[in-house]
């Protein structure tokens, strides 16, 4: 047996070695010139332009534009009320009265007042007359023409009394009634036939056929609207039914901080809707524009930097991006990338920047 055999086997296997791998580079050299010797296959994406918007929601509650509590400006009792809860009456039309004997009877006074204040004055317009005529004969004294100027100015004050009495007489007949101020609905009955009220006291409440809603917005929400700006208003109680509003005014906020502003909105006359309903006021805002790319395209660089892998002219660059929120299976990219470009959206794992790539789609 030849003991030199074993150590010449391991020579050739050796030289053998190294002949079979005569231009090996080192493993820094061949991470370097990897990218260019091998094409990587790579699914890629096209990023996409995209604006996002949300919704923001202010809950209000609808009622009626015109809202009065209908009362007699003076107490009495009620004679007679031609209305009930949810009767339609038109502007103008009589809704109680009370019994206005007593009124009737104090305009009876006043037009005899006003009579004989009348025939006073004649009377002592005539006496003035004569007194006049008298002292351009000097068969009257100064003083006695003084007298009876005087008398008329006393007539005409009463007379002016007399008739200021009669216009209070009168006007408080006419509030012996109601009247309806606008067309609409009785919402609302205080009173009954025979009833004794007060001055101010409700009898009837009335609402106007047109609707509005007011909301409480905070100050962050004034830019994007305007007195005139088409409102959009969800019922949430119905199964999210959506109308048409307007806005009519913006109120001022309080002086404290976090203050909120009154918003009213109006609604169309075609809104078949009722005072007390929910409505939501939807307010849509446009947020951050950008770019959109698949979730998967974005990667974790690591230091809190986000990236992703672009393709330009097949070869696949690293690229800083920020995303601002993500949206379903896609990410909203503010910064970094433009629309139309291609990412890498698959096959990441082992791909190094300007590394060449064959791309699918």
């Amino acid at each position: 047996m030849n003991p030199r055999k074993p150590l010449g086997v391991l020579a050739l296997v050796a030289v053998a070695g190294a002949l079979a791998f005569p231009l090996m580079p080192s493993s820094d050299a061949a991470v370097a010139q990897a990218p260019e010797a091998v094409a990587k296959s790579v699914v890629v994406a096209r990023a996409t332009a995209s604006e996002t918007a949300h919704e923001l929601r202010f809950s209000g509650v609808v009622r009626a534009k015109h809202a009065a509590k209908l009362s007699f400006t003076g107490p009495g009792r009620v004679r007679r009320r031609w209305v009930e809860v949810g009767d339609r009456v038109k502007a103008g039309a009589v809704i109680a009265a009370l019994d206005r004997r007593g009124a009737s009877n104090r305009i009876a006074r006043a037009k005899a007042g006003v009579r004989q204040a009348t025939e006073q004055l004649a009377q002592g317009e005539r006496d003035h007359t004569r007194a006049d005529q008298l002292a351009a004969e000097r068969a009257a004294s100064e003083a006695e023409l003084e007298s009876a100027a005087h008398a008329v100015s006393l007539y005409s004050v009463s007379r002016e009394a007399a008739q200021v009495e009669l216009d209070e007489a009168q006007r408080m007949h006419r509030d012996g009634v109601i009247r309806s101020p606008f067309t609409g609905t009785i919402v609302r009955v205080d009173a009954e036939p025979g009833e004794f009220v007060g001055a101010g006291q409700s009898v009837v409440q009335i609402n106007g056929d047109a609707l509005e809603v007011e909301l409480q917005v905070p100050e962050t929400v004034l830019a994007d609207i305007a007195v005139g700006d088409i409102a959009s208003l969800t019922l949430p109680l119905q199964d999210g039914r959506r109308v048409a509003g307007r806005i009519e005014s913006i109120g001022h906020g309080g002086e404290a901080a976090g203050r909120l502003f009154p918003v009213v909105v109006s609604l169309a006359a075609d809104a078949e809707l009722i005072p007390g309903v929910t409505a939501d006021f939807v307010l849509s805002r446009q947020a951050n524009s950008g770019v959109t790319v698949p979730v998967s395209s974005v990667v974790d660089a690591g230091d809190g930097e986000t990236t992703v892998f672009v393709v330009e002219s097949g070869v696949a660059q690293r690229r800083s991006v920020e995303v601002a929120q993500l949206l379903g299976v896609h990410a909203l990219v503010t910064q970094g990338l433009t629309a139309g470009e291609d990412v890498v959206s698959g096959g990441h794992f082992g791909l190094v920047p300007g590394q060449t790539v064959q791309v699918q789609r």
